[in-house]
Protein backbone atom coordinates (compact mmCIF):
# COMPACT_ATOMS: atom_id res chain seq x y z
CA UNK A 1 0.00 0.00 0.00
CA UNK A 2 1.11 3.74 -0.67
CA UNK A 3 1.10 6.09 2.09
CA UNK A 4 -0.36 8.46 2.48
CA UNK A 5 1.97 11.59 3.90
CA UNK A 6 0.02 14.68 1.73
CA UNK A 7 -2.79 13.92 3.70
CA UNK A 8 -3.21 16.16 7.05
CA UNK A 9 -4.36 15.29 9.94
CA UNK A 10 -8.37 15.34 10.48
CA UNK A 11 -8.47 16.16 13.90
CA UNK A 12 -8.30 19.94 14.13
CA UNK A 13 -9.27 22.07 17.41
CA UNK A 14 -11.81 24.27 17.21
CA UNK A 15 -10.75 27.98 19.75
CA UNK A 16 -13.78 30.19 20.12
CA UNK A 17 -12.77 33.99 20.78
CA UNK A 18 -12.64 35.37 24.07
CA UNK A 19 -15.14 37.79 23.10
CA UNK A 20 -17.89 37.70 20.23
CA UNK A 21 -17.54 38.79 16.63
CA UNK A 22 -19.68 42.09 15.94
CA UNK A 23 -19.31 41.28 12.24
CA UNK A 24 -21.14 37.69 12.11
CA UNK A 25 -23.61 38.47 14.81
CA UNK A 26 -26.58 40.42 15.44
CA UNK A 27 -26.18 42.14 19.06
CA UNK A 28 -27.94 44.37 20.63
CA UNK A 29 -26.88 48.00 22.01
CA UNK A 30 -25.41 47.03 25.32
CA UNK A 31 -23.35 43.87 23.86
CA UNK A 32 -21.91 46.63 20.97
CA UNK A 33 -21.39 49.38 23.82
CA UNK A 34 -19.78 46.49 25.92
CA UNK A 35 -17.34 45.08 23.31
CA UNK A 36 -16.26 48.62 22.72
CA UNK A 37 -15.96 49.29 26.61
CA UNK A 38 -13.58 46.34 27.13
CA UNK A 39 -11.84 46.70 23.72
CA UNK A 40 -10.84 50.43 24.87
CA UNK A 41 -9.20 48.49 27.95
CA UNK A 42 -7.08 45.55 25.97
CA UNK A 43 -6.11 47.06 22.74
CA UNK A 44 -5.64 50.88 23.33
CA UNK A 45 -4.36 50.68 26.59
CA UNK A 46 -1.99 53.85 26.45
CA UNK A 47 -3.90 55.93 24.80
CA UNK A 48 -5.11 59.10 26.72
CA UNK A 49 -6.47 61.07 26.30
CA UNK A 50 -8.32 60.78 22.47
CA UNK A 51 -8.85 62.99 19.74
CA UNK A 52 -11.92 61.97 17.99
CA UNK A 53 -14.06 64.26 15.69
CA UNK A 54 -11.66 67.26 16.39
CA UNK A 55 -12.39 67.16 20.22
CA UNK A 56 -10.14 65.54 23.34
CA UNK A 57 -11.59 63.50 25.51
CA UNK A 58 -9.96 61.90 28.63
CA UNK A 59 -10.23 58.49 28.89
CA UNK A 60 -11.90 58.36 32.21
CA UNK A 61 -15.17 60.85 30.34
CA UNK A 62 -15.32 58.47 27.71
CA UNK A 63 -15.86 55.76 29.42
CA UNK A 64 -18.23 57.10 31.52
CA UNK A 65 -19.95 58.27 28.51
CA UNK A 66 -19.93 54.83 26.65
CA UNK A 67 -21.21 53.30 30.07
CA UNK A 68 -23.94 56.04 30.28
CA UNK A 69 -24.85 54.65 26.50
CA UNK A 70 -25.21 51.49 28.32
CA UNK A 71 -27.01 51.99 31.68
CA UNK A 72 -29.62 54.08 29.69
CA UNK A 73 -29.97 50.80 27.45
CA UNK A 74 -30.40 48.50 29.83
CA UNK A 75 -32.97 50.97 32.19
CA UNK A 76 -35.00 51.06 28.27
CA UNK A 77 -34.98 47.15 28.09
CA UNK A 78 -35.98 46.68 31.74
CA UNK A 79 -38.88 49.12 31.30
CA UNK A 80 -39.94 47.38 28.23
CA UNK A 81 -39.83 44.01 29.96
CA UNK A 82 -42.01 45.32 32.80
CA UNK A 83 -44.27 47.36 30.14
CA UNK A 84 -44.91 43.47 28.66
CA UNK A 85 -45.91 42.44 31.79
CA UNK A 86 -48.23 45.36 32.56
CA UNK A 87 -49.75 44.85 28.89
CA UNK A 88 -50.67 40.96 29.76
CA UNK A 89 -51.99 41.69 32.58
CA UNK A 90 -54.40 44.53 31.28
CA UNK A 91 -55.31 41.78 28.24
CA UNK A 92 -56.12 39.16 30.97
CA UNK A 93 -57.91 41.37 33.34
CA UNK A 94 -59.96 42.84 29.89
CA UNK A 95 -60.45 39.00 28.85
CA UNK A 96 -62.30 38.63 32.48
CA UNK A 97 -64.37 42.52 32.43
CA UNK A 98 -65.09 42.48 28.96
CA UNK A 99 -67.77 39.79 29.45
CA UNK A 100 -69.03 41.61 32.01
CA UNK A 101 -69.64 44.93 30.74
CA UNK A 102 -71.32 43.22 27.48
CA UNK A 103 -73.34 41.27 29.56
CA UNK A 104 -74.18 44.16 31.86
CA UNK A 105 -74.83 46.17 28.77
CA UNK A 106 -77.38 43.77 27.47
CA UNK A 107 -79.36 43.36 30.98
CA UNK A 108 -79.53 47.72 31.29
CA UNK A 109 -80.69 47.58 27.53
CA UNK A 110 -83.43 45.43 28.60
CA UNK A 111 -84.03 47.44 31.74
CA UNK A 112 -84.28 50.50 30.66
CA UNK A 113 -84.88 50.21 26.93
CA UNK A 114 -82.25 49.66 23.75
CA UNK A 115 -82.97 53.53 23.05
CA UNK A 116 -83.01 54.89 26.68
CA UNK A 117 -80.52 58.39 27.35
CA UNK A 118 -80.28 56.35 30.63
CA UNK A 119 -77.56 54.28 29.07
CA UNK A 120 -74.79 56.82 28.60
CA UNK A 121 -75.03 57.79 31.99
CA UNK A 122 -73.97 53.84 33.02
CA UNK A 123 -71.24 54.41 30.25
CA UNK A 124 -73.27 52.92 27.01
CA UNK A 125 -74.05 54.30 23.57
CA UNK A 126 -77.80 53.93 23.41
CA UNK A 127 -79.10 52.34 20.15
CA UNK A 128 -80.30 55.57 17.92
CA UNK A 129 -83.72 54.80 15.80
CA UNK A 130 -82.67 55.28 12.51
CA UNK A 131 -83.51 58.34 10.85
CA UNK A 132 -85.05 57.77 7.16
CA UNK A 133 -85.69 60.79 4.99
CA UNK A 134 -88.98 61.50 3.23
CA UNK A 135 -87.17 61.44 -0.28
CA UNK A 136 -85.13 58.01 0.93
CA UNK A 137 -88.69 56.71 1.49
CA UNK A 138 -90.06 57.43 -1.79
CA UNK A 139 -87.42 56.24 -3.82
CA UNK A 140 -87.57 53.07 -1.90
CA UNK A 141 -91.53 52.35 -2.03
CA UNK A 142 -90.45 53.26 -5.95
CA UNK A 143 -87.85 50.75 -6.14
CA UNK A 144 -90.29 48.11 -4.18
CA UNK A 145 -92.97 48.75 -6.46
CA UNK A 146 -90.73 47.98 -9.78
CA UNK A 147 -89.24 45.11 -7.85
CA UNK A 148 -92.62 43.43 -7.42
CA UNK A 149 -93.56 43.84 -11.27
CA UNK A 150 -90.65 42.12 -12.12
CA UNK A 151 -90.78 39.51 -9.83
CA UNK A 152 -94.43 39.07 -9.01
CA UNK A 153 -95.66 37.91 -6.02
CA UNK A 154 -93.87 36.49 -3.43
CA UNK A 155 -96.20 36.25 0.09
CA UNK A 156 -98.60 33.06 0.04
CA UNK A 157 -101.88 35.67 0.08
CA UNK A 158 -100.41 37.40 -2.82
CA UNK A 159 -99.73 34.11 -4.43
CA UNK A 160 -103.64 33.19 -4.06
CA UNK A 161 -104.65 36.61 -5.10
CA UNK A 162 -102.61 36.58 -8.40
CA UNK A 163 -103.49 33.22 -9.27
CA UNK A 164 -107.08 33.95 -8.71
CA UNK A 165 -106.58 37.00 -11.24
CA UNK A 166 -104.83 34.94 -13.65
CA UNK A 167 -107.55 32.51 -13.86
CA UNK A 168 -109.98 35.15 -14.25
CA UNK A 169 -107.92 36.11 -17.33
CA UNK A 170 -105.72 38.96 -15.83
CA UNK A 171 -102.33 38.85 -17.22
CA UNK A 172 -99.70 37.20 -15.51
CA UNK A 173 -96.58 39.49 -14.20
CA UNK A 174 -93.43 38.98 -16.54
CA UNK A 175 -90.63 37.11 -14.35
CA UNK A 176 -93.11 34.71 -13.31
CA UNK A 177 -93.71 31.34 -14.68
CA UNK A 178 -96.90 29.28 -14.81
CA UNK A 179 -97.72 28.68 -11.37
CA UNK A 180 -97.06 32.21 -10.10
CA UNK A 181 -93.84 31.29 -7.78
CA UNK A 182 -90.06 33.36 -7.92
CA UNK A 183 -87.31 31.68 -8.72
CA UNK A 184 -85.60 34.04 -5.74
Amino acid sequence: MAENRDIPSMSTSITTPATPSITTQKVDVIAEYQALLEGLDSLLPGIDPFVIGGQTISRADLKARLQSRIDAAQKVKNTRKTLAALVADERATAADADPLRSLLKAFCGARFGATSPILQQLGFVQRRRRRTRPANQAAGAEKAKKTRQVVGPTGRQQRAAAHLERSSGAIEPSGTTGGGTSML
